[in-house]
């Protein structure tokens, strides 16, 4: 498929010095799905993953891992003619840092991304407080009050 004009969160140039390749891997559209692209083809394919929608994306090891929404990895071999999903990944989460999560899920929002680090791949999870929180207030005849 052509790739047509869509939000892109995120997208990663992988190259193959062994087959001398470049290719491009990219979480896009509203549904947040994995596609891929070999620099010379032109031509995006989606790649169907079990667990979209996505939010993060890495090259690790040679492999593309991607993040899903439920927290599991999917582990990408690009370097063949088609790309083919190896393996799923169901990382252990800390059950303090679920529980925090959960309880104060109206005070908090998190993000979670897939960071490496000295060699090894890493699950981030990263929790920010909401400060303030904004409301529009219309008057009696439907417009702002300023």
């Amino acid at each position: 498929m052509l790739m047509p004009r869509a939000f892109v969160p995120k997208a990663i140039v992988r190259f193959d010095y062994k087959n001398k390749k470049d290719g491009v891997v990219l979480i896009s559209g509203s549904r947040k799905k994995l596609a891929f692209c070999w620099y010379r083809d032109g031509r995006f394919m989606d790649l169907e993953g079990a667990h979209q929608p996505y939010h993060d994306i890495i090259c690790y090891d040679n492999v593309v891992c991607a993040l899903s929404d439920t927290g599991s990895v999917e582990v990408w071999d690009i370097s063949g003619s088609f790309p083919t999903k190896i393996m799923d990944m169901e990382p252990s989460f800390p059950l303090k840092t679920a529980n925090f999560g959960r309880s104060f899920r109206d005070l908090y929002s998190s993000h979670f991304h897939l960071v490496e680090s000295c060699g090894e791949l890493l699950l981030i999870a990263r929790f920010y407080r909401r400060i303030c929180e904004w409301r529009w207030e219309t008057s009696s005849r439907g417009r702002p009050p300023w």
